[in-house]
């Protein structure tokens, strides 16, 4: 994210308080460049405090029921987390590499412009739609081009 959400504005944003976990887990997702998974989290969060694991998942559970993070599922079965903030982060298309397992965020606007009307047509409050590009990213292309070559 360019520009990032505070979290306790976040948490005010749906009436919720302030708490330290949430707070913390909030501050670990905006300053993220992207969607962090759960073990990420907890790393990056045990460098300052002490944290534990099932508060985590409890939290994390939280926030993307109160809609203030999204879940992104990956090819390999995975979640990843990050802010939903339509400011700062709108919803976004992933691109995802069938052969190494990473997760980009596309920020096409055209593409996403799609996402956005597709949401607003054809689902109710609450619900989401998500679209998914597949293909091999860079890296294991150019691998891909070595072994052929």
């Amino acid at each position: 994210m360019k520009n990032t959400c505070l979290p306790r504005e976040l948490l005010q944003r749906c009436g919720d308080k302030a708490s330290r976990n949430r707070t913390l887990v909030l501050d670990v997702l905006t300053k993220s460049s992207g969607a962090l998974s759960p073990v990420d989290i907890l790393s990056l969060l045990r460098r300052e405090h002490s944290f534990d694991k099932v508060t985590l998942y409890r939290t994390l559970d939280y926030l993307a029921k109160k809609e203030i993070l999204r879940r992104i599922p990956t090819l390999r079965g995975a979640v990843l987390y990050e802010v939903a903030c339509e400011k700062h982060n709108p919803r976004h298309v992933h691109f995802y590499c069938r052969d190494c397992g990473r997760m980009k965020c596309l920020l096409d606007h055209e593409i996403n412009a799609v996402l956005g009307r597709i949401q607003k047509k054809y689902l109710k409050a609450g619900e989401e739609a998500e679209l998914k590009v597949e293909g091999l990213c860079e890296k294991c292309e150019r691998q891909h081009q070595r072994r052929k070559g």
